[in-house]
């Protein structure tokens, strides 16, 4: 029984903060059935350095059941920090900064670095944040 779809893919290369880089997406949509008790409408982009194959940063914009949540994340490689900014339950948005390595990855720009052949990952952070919910 299929609930929905699930895509990933490349759209296209842009220019990102002065990079060129591979514009990433991933979408997941129930279906009219799945819907009735469980509406799911997520979009996730993220942006892939080109040339390093390292993420320039990503947003998620997430509609599951009755929980939302935007999110964009910026990373700044030569000065070693991201800017988090997310939207909040009122409205209201937040922002955090920290530093990143130099190798950083999103979920989705990992995933491509790894099908580019570069099979050995470098020494990676994971950059959490406490949960809005």
């Amino acid at each position: 029984m299929s609930v929905g779809k699930a895509t990933i893919g490349v759209d296209k290369i842009v220019t990102f903060n002065g990079r060129p880089a591979y514009h990433l997406v991933s979408e997941a949509r129930s279906n009219a059935f799945c819907d009735a008790f469980h509406k799911v409408r997520d979009l996730n982009e993220s942006w892939l350095d080109a040339r390093t194959l390292t993420s320039l940063g990503y947003s998620k914009k997430l509609r599951e059941g009755h929980s939302t949540a935007t999110k964009w994340v910026l990373y700044d490689r030569d000065a070693g920090v991201f800017v988090d900014r997310r939207t909040n339950k009122d409205g209201s948005f937040s922002v955090r900064t920290g530093t990143i390595p130099a190798h950083v990855q999103d979920s989705s720009s990992s995933v491509y670095f790894v099908r580019a052949g570069r099979r050995r990952l470098p020494a990676v952070a994971v950059v959490e944040h406490p949960s809005s919910r």
